[in-house]
């Protein structure tokens, strides 16, 4: 069955497990969305960070190299708001020819408080967490079938309050900054449970994911809902005050059923991939 992962997506290490893409090719190769300086790579893999910003690219890339001696990290542009950015960033890691063995796909808006569009016109947040991610996702296709990829697509719990208006998919009659987020999240769940039944169906090879990130302040919780404001948004506030308070903050502790399959590992934290697949009171002995 596709998994639905609820655990953070922390470090990314290669296991002893996983298949060595060969001997011409000694690299594990990993893309993920956006330069987030709190994933590493495990030393001995090849990391690709598709960003918007270069400077903080740059930056990102460099606290990666730091955290995991004997990476390699390049960064790229990329600009899921775009389909022909994302056309070229897959055209170019298509012509590369080389294998991608992780995906994940947790670039995101959230929430701002008017309507925006993306460069083909549609509604940012659907626009781009979720087409966005299907487009690269579909362009590196060929890639992720070399590599029996694993894909991991990062959803949200907002997704359980969405309802799909088919007659307003874009937000244009009646735009709601939540309900927006909430459908995106909504689709990119449908997306990654849909991969997953395709690549079963056809023998792709790849495993797709879906994982509840959990609630964490980055700047998702600033770029979007202050996006057009002149002052910094209340819920923004809010959440940083319930957050310095401890509450709302999803861990690797605080979840009875950290699956070793989300893309994430907890190995630092002395959890061993048996106890990460069951539940609480039934790990092996």
């Amino acid at each position: 069955m596709p998994r639905v992962c609820r655990a953070p997506v922390g470090e990314l290490k290669r296991r002893s497990g996983h298949r060595h893409p060969g001997p011409l090719d000694p690299w594990i190769r990993v893309t993920w969305l956006p330069a987030d300086a709190g994933v590493t790579v495990g030393s001995g893999a090849e990391g690709v960070l598709p960003v918007r910003n270069p400077d903080k690219g740059a930056a990102a890339a460099e606290t990666v190299r730091a955290a995991a001696p004997g990476s390699t990290v390049s960064v790229r542009n990329l600009d899921l708001a775009s389909l022909a950015s994302i056309r070229a960033f897959t055209d170019g890691m298509r012509d590369e020819g080389r294998p991608v063995h992780i995906l994940i796909n947790n670039a995101g808006v959230m929430a701002p408080p008017t309507r925006h569009v993306t460069r083909d016109g549609m509604e940012l947040q659907f626009g781009t967490n979720h087409i966005g991610h299907v487009a690269l996702t579909a362009g590196l296709l060929p890639l992720l079938r070399a590599g029996q990829a694993r894909v991991t697509t990062m959803s949200s719990s907002a997704a359980r309050y969405a309802k799909i208006d088919w007659t307003d998919l874009q937000g244009e009659r009646k735009y709601s900054a939540v309900r927006a987020y909430n459908l995106s999240k909504l689709a990119t769940l449908h997306f990654g449970l849909e991969l997953d039944r395709r690549s079963r169906a056809a023998g792709w090879g790849i495993s797709s994911n879906v994982a509840h990130p959990g609630t964490t302040m980055t700047n998702l919780y600033a770029a979007g809902p202050n996006l057009g404001r002149s002052r910094p948004s209340p819920h923004e506030a809010v959440l940083r005050r319930l957050l310095r308070w401890g509450v709302l903050v999803q861990t690797v502790d605080a979840s009875p059923v950290v699956p070793p399959v989300c893309g994430g590992s907890s190995d630092k934290r002395g959890i061993t991939a048996s106890a990460r697949a069951e539940p609480a009171g039934q790990a092996s002995a």
